[in-house]
């Protein structure tokens, strides 16, 4: 699983934050050396047993299914259709296909 990080400044030094809910925190004296901190936090979480888990709150929970009706109203993609069926009653009339 990744998680988002947030690396900012401190004067001479980084902070690397995981984002909510996590609420974890490290620093170091480079960006790098921060999150490299910051994912030591999080692998000591881990060893104590926690865990994390992930939920669906909106859509199916299904990639493909939640996509449709995204194109509905693009005319791009209407163009595309009434190519691809003007392709298939071509093919069709033609006799040397196939």
């Amino acid at each position: 699983m990744k998680l988002p990080v947030l690396v900012e400044p401190l004067g001479t030094r980084f902070v690397a934050t995981a984002v909510s809910p996590f609420c974890w925190k490290a620093e170091g004296a480079t960006a790098v050396e921060a999150v490299a901190n910051l994912q030591l936090e999080a692998k000591r979480h881990a060893s104590n047993g926690y865990t994390v888990a992930e939920i669906e709150v909106n859509g199916t929970g299904n990639p493909w299914l939640d996509c449709i009706g995204t194109w509905e109203d693009e005319p791009m993609i209407d163009e595309f259709n009434r190519a691809v069926e003007e392709y298939r009653e071509s093919v069709d009339t033609d006799a040397d296909v196939m």
